[in-house]
């Protein structure tokens, strides 16, 4: 039984064949294959899929869509250890070298799905019931319903629509349907599989129009488009023909032009709709009263229609009715009657609506309680509606609804005026009411009053016939509440929506007026050393970002235990200087630590490329190179813990160097050690700097330019942060690179010694042959080659910068114009 083949025209394989011809998610059909092969993606199951989906699809079928899922299919059976069928495979590889990474983004964004309506056992009787219990709907659609073709989309309230169409087959057998707003057509062609006795489909979009002309085609449905004028005669022709279709049970479709804002009585007086049909239509302010005064105009055109009452079910896929005098499900009357599904996005346009409705006398009543659709889409599992909904159901908030991104929007329109807005924040305005109200009457020069901290309990005139359900704890308050010590836990359900949000309200947040003393940092804003930084880009594991932006998680290795290498590169006239020892030292120490899953030399190359040329900087630019362990996927000091790859960080700031080398600079001896090779190793370039950062504290208090570091035997190794030389009697020491980093622009001084021919030692050299040197200077990334004029309080010499310092400065100055590896796109 295990090795039988799956039937596609049953349960679980039925499932599948009809999620992939829908185009359903790729996540869903994986999902649904593993419940083929009983939670795994089996060898039976992938020739299912080759044989009834990937293999009937090929030339026809989406390309993008088909690679995507036998991406994932893939990835699915091999993380099972399951052999993956070769035909699985062979095509994976046509389509990756036939298709770029972009083409789903460009060219046609419209596809063929397949839309199966699947009827469940005990149906047949039913007169929309079709054998074998299958109605199978090819539309042509939009392939990305954000980008402008959201007429052409198939939306959940479309669906629902055409379920509620297929399960109550009697309401609108023999009768004239008007569909508002038809987009792809599918509710118009459910209508006609039921036999109504006229179709009518309407949209305000050409473009559109003409889409869901070709989908009726397609669905074998003869068109008439247009709306003609007629006279008397005409209409009386037009009755007497209606009347015949209705006796001969024969279907017309029309499918017409109908802007809502133009739309007139006289017009449409031809159509005398029985029931009106909208779907996802209650979405834009704008154009709700040309939409409810279309409705009123449809639904009272036939004079024998003593009262209008419009229904409508409200949250997720709402459902609305017009019925007439209190009818029943059993005793529909023969008044115009209308049926709208929507998903109520926007509270607030919803109300809108109701308020529109009610003052058109149209009364609007939820009917999914008496009427609940047969769930005809179950493989859909894109398609959500696991409940009927309820009026005290809320819809989880989105995106858009949020307003976050309308907020930005707002903001740099104002601010690009030279109008930034005052920015409050929720939260601050609960916890300090009074100081946050305080502050923002005095930034619009208006007077304070009390009154605004309170006001009267209970529903208000705007709030709209839902009030007692979205508004009652509002009604309720009468000021604003203390704020909880600790807040609720957050709802988990959202995390994504958090994710999408979050980067947004923090750029908000950064503008939110601070005067009062709560919202007030206890530290004045700091003063960046370069005010040009305050803008910068830097690279951030595999995305450049904003500088407010360029973190890193709070699992990475560099913040669990400064678990990191790093490199300083500096910029001279469009070229990296030393940029290939500086990568061999990054290697070298990621090595020495044993990093895992290290990005190529190229790789970081290219990263360090583009985020200069983003920044364009080309000069007098310096770059702090990071390559971390990785996140871990817990917290913890395992490197086991590492399982994502390293990260790199590449940081570029204008800097010019950063001591004073035309005059020198004065430096004291720490009493912290630097570390013995015996503990860390100095020669793996580390960001477990703590060891210098305890001695550049003792430079800082000693307002010095930074701090001598001896060895355990009290030998000079290096400053904090620099390599050092001194002169004595003509001749360059420098000490043994034992306890200290041997730098690369220690290296590069000691070959101009040599070249300048200098004398060069290196040995190991006590504090008081510093102390009564002739000259002295340091080198390193950042501060190139400074003078010293001051350690510890006594003179360098005869306190000035000596000539051997300035003869140096000088070479390693042409070294730096004529050397180093150009960017790219750097042109004199």
């Amino acid at each position: 039984m295990a090795n039988s083949k799956l039937d596609p025209t049953v349960p679980p394989g039925l499932h599948l064949v009809s999620a992939f011809l829908a185009m359903e998610p790729t996540d869903s059909l994986i999902s649904i294959a593993r419940a083929c092969g009983g939670g795994l993606v089996t060898e039976r199951v992938q020739r299912f899929v080759w044989d009834y989906c990937i293999g009937e699809a090929i030339g026809k079928g989406n390309a993008p869509y088909l690679k995507n899922f036998l991406k994932k299919l893939i990835f699915e059976i091999e993380s099972s250890h399951s052999t993956v069928l070769d035909e699985l495979y062979e095509q994976y590889g046509y389509y990756m070298t036939s298709l770029k990474d972009d083409i789903s983004g460009k060219g046609n964004t419209r596809v063929c799905k397949c839309i199966s309506f699947l009827f469940p056992d005990g149906c047949s009787g039913s007169p929309s019931c079709p054998m074998p219990r299958k109605l199978m709907v090819p539309l042509h659609c939009s392939l990305n319903m954000l980008e402008g073709d959201t007429g052409c989309a198939v939306w959940p309230a479309s669906l629902y629509l055409s379920e509620f169409v297929l399960s109550f087959p009697n309401i609108f057998f023999r009768k004239s349907c008007f569909e508002v707003g038809s987009g792809v057509g599918l509710v118009g062609i459910c209508l006609y599989h039921v036999k109504a006795s006229k179709v009518i489909l309407s949209d305000g979009d050409l473009s559109t129009l003409a889409n869901m002309k070709l989908n009726l085609e397609l669905n074998q449905l003869r068109t008439d488009t247009g709306m003609p004028e007629r006279s008397s005669q005409d209409l009386n022709m037009l009755y007497r023909k209606q009347a015949k279709a209705e006796m001969d049970n024969k279907s017309q479709v029309n499918c017409i032009h109908l802007p809502w804002e133009s739309a007139t009585k006289n017009e449409l007086q031809e159509f005398m709709p029985d029931i009106v049909l909208g779907a996802d239509i209650i979405y834009d302010p704008s154009c709700l009263p040309y939409l409810v005064q279309l409705l009123a105009i449809l639904l009272n055109i036939k004079k024998a229609c003593s009262e209008s009452q419009l229904l409508k079910n409200s949250f997720d896929v709402p459902l609305v009715e017009r019925l007439e005098n209190g009818s029943s499900k059993d005793g529909l009357k023969k008044a115009p009657v209308a049926y709208i599904a929507a998903v109520i996005r926007n509270i607030e346009t919803f109300s809108y609506f109701l308020q529109l409705a009610e003052l058109a006398d149209l009364a609007v009543t939820d009917i999914t309680e008496t009427l609940r659709a047969l769930e005809l889409l179950p493989y859909m599992q894109s398609y959500d509606r696991s409940s009927i909904p309820i009026f005290e159901k809320v819809v989880p908030p989105s995106f858009l609804e949020l307003g976050l991104a309308e907020l930005v929007s707002i903001y740099s329109d104002l601010s690009q005026l030279g109008k930034p807005p005052v920015v409050i924040d929720a939260a601050d305005l609960q916890q300090d009411p009074e100081g946050t109200l305080c502050g923002l009457c005095e930034d619009l020069e208006i007077p304070f009053d009390d009154a605004m901290l309170r006001w009267e309990a209970g529903p208000k005139p705007i709030d709209g016939v839902w009030a007692p359900w979205w508004y009652k704890s509002v009604h309720q308050s009468t000021s604003f509440n203390q704020t909880r010590k600790y807040p609720q836990p957050f709802p988990f359900s959202l995390y994504d929506l958090l994710e999408k949000s979050l980067p947004l309200y923090n750029m908000l947040r950064r503008h939110v007026r601070k005067t009062t003393a709560l919202l007030k940092s206890p530290l004045p804003p700091p003063d960046i050393p370069v005010p040009a930084n305050e803008k910068l880009l830097a690279w951030v594991g595999d995305e450049i970002l904003p500088r407010e932006s360029a973190k890193v998680s709070v699992f990475d290795s560099v913040v669990q235990g400064g678990d990191s290498v790093w490199e300083g590169l500096r910029v001279y006239n469009g070229k990296i200087f030393k940029l290939e020892e500086h990568l061999d030292r990054l290697f070298d120490s990621a090595k020495a630590l044993a990093f895992k899953n290290v990005p190529t030399r190229e790789e970081v190359k290219e990263a360090i490329f583009r985020t200069l040329i983003r920044n364009g900087m080309f000069d007098n630019a310096h770059i702090r190179l990071s390559l971390t362990r990785g996140k871990k996927v817990t917290s913890g000091m395992s490197p086991a813990f590492n399982l994502y790859g390293c990260t790199l960080i590449v940081l570029p700031e204008w800097k010019p160097p950063v001591y004073d080398n035309t005059h020198g600079i004065n430096l004291v001896t720490a009493t912290t050690r630097r570390n013995s090779p015996n503990n860390l190793d100095s020669k793996i370039h580390h960001n477990n700097l703590l060891n210098n950062i305890l001695a550049k504290i003792e430079g800082n208090n000693a307002d010095a330019g930074d701090a001598i570091m001896l060895d355990k035997d009290g030998y000079v190794s290096e400053t904090n942060a620099t390599n050092i030389f001194l002169v004595k009697k003509g001749r360059v020491l420098t000490p043994q690179a034992d306890y200290c980093l041997p730098g690369i622009t220690r290296a590069a001084v000691m070959d101009l010694v040599v070249k300048e021919d200098l004398v060069l030692e290196e040995r190991r050299i006590s504090l008081s042959e510093f102390h009564t040197a002739d000259e002295v200077w340091t080198t390193g990334t950042m501060g190139e080659l400074t003078p010293v004029v001051k350690i510890d309080g006594r003179e360098i010499g005869d306190g000035k910068v000596g000539p051997v310092t300035q003869r140096l400065q000088n070479a390693y100055k042409k070294l730096t114009e004529e050397s180093g590896v150009p960017i790219p796109s750097y042109q004199h």
